[in-house]
């Protein structure tokens, strides 16, 4: 991995991005005055794999679709089942292929991966430009349907961020929806259920597992450690109208703003509306920008 790492760096905060390994981010790191601390669940020496990394890009749709089995406009589409979840397509394609850094400095990098129309019958294109600031790394990731018909599609990213007891999310959402047992969503409960709630104290990952997508979500969405004298606060554009918590009660947990909700694509198929589908036409590019900007307190 060392061979392809990029390196950023600005004021406190550096950054390693790993190309070759899904376009991931393998580490978000904070040095200053008040200490050295990894704000992202750090790659570990030799990591291969995006489940390894630190974040990592959903392109073109996030979370899983059911049974690999993709409805749209009176097609079946069968895509490949992924082996981190072998009942269903997962994640989209970027995260299981190698990224082309097409430009760089000492504290930004762009990362480029294009898609040959095969399995997902559409050819496209997504970049991520990646940039750090003193007090912020902020992912820019774009997508364009190259193809010449309507395509659609849904992104976000997949961060994974330490966990030590007292870890809070702090953040507004309308509802939660829960899963059938394969993981698929079931339906929305509003309010979220005791104790899975964002706003107030917040959400306390000590003891409640969750593999969940918040509906209605606003951001931002802050994460307090209780040993640590910063927070970090998620800040994501109007593309972003779903939160998905995964707490699987081990030393991490992920976080993801993301477009859509779990399987929305055959949710739509099925009649059921703002499920955040988008549909691109040729030549059309969407742009999402998330931010994880660090303050203190």
């Amino acid at each position: 991995m060392a061979a392809d790492i990029v390196e950023l760096a600005c004021g406190p905060l550096t950054a390693t991005l790993a190309p070759q390994i899904g376009g991931s981010i393998a580490s978000f790191r904070f040095a200053g005055p008040e200490g050295s601390f990894d704000l992202m669940r750090p790659a570990v020496p030799g990591a291969d794999d995006p489940l390894q990394m630190a974040s990592f890009p959903l392109v073109p749709f996030s979370n899983r679709i059911g049974q690999g089995q993709l409805a749209w406009r009176g097609r079946v589409i069968t895509l490949p089942r992924d082996p981190a979840e072998p009942r269903h397509a997962l994640h989209g394609h970027g995260w299981r292929n190698p990224w082309e850094v097409i430009a760089q400095s000492g504290d930004s990098a762009t990362l480029l991966f294009e898609y040959a129309a095969a399995d997902w019958p559409w050819d496209y294109s997504s970049r991520q430009e990646i940039q750090l600031t003193a007090d912020a790394l902020t992912v820019d990731l774009s997508i364009t349907n190259e193809s010449h018909e309507e395509m659609p599609c849904g992104f976000g990213l997949h961060p994974y961020f330490p966990r030590v007891p007292g870890t809070r999310i702090l953040s507004r959402a309308r509802g939660v929806l829960l899963n059938h047992d394969d993981m698929r969503p079931r339906e929305v409960v509003e309010p979220p259920p005791e104790g899975w709630g964002l706003d107030g104290d917040g959400l306390l990952l000590d003891k409640v597992w969750l593999d969940n997508c918040y509906t209605g979500w606003q951001d931002p969405a802050v994460i307090v450690w209780p040993d640590r004298p910063v927070r970090l606060r998620l800040e994501a554009d109007g593309n972003f109208g779903y939160f998905v918590v995964y707490n699987p009660l081990l030393d991490y947990f992920c976080a993801e703003a993301v477009s859509q909700i779990n399987d929305s694509f055959n949710m739509e198929a099925l009649g059921r509306r703002n499920t955040g589908m988008k549909v691109l036409a040729p030549g059309e590019t969407v742009v999402s920008r998330t931010t994880f900007r660090v303050v203190q307190g």
